[in-house]
């Protein structure tokens, strides 16, 4: 595979620099779940590329090797396929709760791992038999520092320990941000609807 190296890396955040310390840390090219290229703190080798072709097929790499395929569906559910598998419904393989969208669950090696949304909506992903974090997602920041507007890269933090399952972190976690941000931005249009509806009717009557 060919890419070329366009971007260059912003620091993390000093505000959680902290929290990541000991961590293995994959910082984002752009804060983009579909289109965007990872790489280690302090290296700048790319380590994972995720690319999408007209909106509905995503492809996740991790150097030359193809992790996952995910092709969008309009009238179908989404779907997801591994290397030497047979493509499988997205919601099978990344499934939700009966009547919510969070916790995210996946299986890999015969156990069970779930991406959960906390209450400011980050993510974080848990065994469900321990009650340690494996891994979080901090998105982008910009942050002004000595005048000038600066913006801290995204990232993924890994447990050293649980850094054999990288690539199905790393796939799974852009898999639970993206449809998070998807149903943000669902939900914000009908509380936008409203406001125009009460605007327009705030108009209307003279008020």
């Amino acid at each position: 595979m060919n890419h070329t190296v366009e971007s260059q890396l912003t620091p993390v955040d000093p505000s959680i620099a902290a929290a990541a310390d000991g961590h293995i840390i994959l910082l984002f090219d752009m804060d983009d779940m579909k289109n965007t290229v990872l790489r280690l703190r302090n290296d700048p080798r790319p380590r994972y590329f995720v690319h999408t072709v007209n909106n509905t097929k995503t492809t996740v790499h991790g150097g030359d090797r193809l992790l996952a395929t995910i092709e969008r569906k309009t009238l179908r559910p989404d779907q997801i396929t591994f290397p030497g598998a047979s493509p499988m419904n997205l919601g099978d393989w990344l499934k939700a709760p009966m009547w919510s969208s969070f916790p995210l669950s996946f299986e890999d090696g015969g156990k069970r791992f779930e991406w959960r949304k906390n209450f400011i909506g980050q993510l974080s992903l848990h065994d469900p038999t321990h009650s340690e974090t494996m891994s979080w997602f901090s998105k982008s920041r910009k942050r002004v520092e000595n005048g000038k507007r600066v913006v801290h890269a995204a990232f993924i933090a890994i447990k050293p320990e649980y850094d054999h399952k990288r690539d199905v972190i790393v796939t799974s976690c852009l898999l639970a941000e993206h449809k998070l941000r998807m149903k943000g931005k669902h939900s914000a249009l009908p509380e936008g609807a409203a406001s125009m509806s009460l605007m327009a009717y705030s108009a209307a009557v003279g008020t």
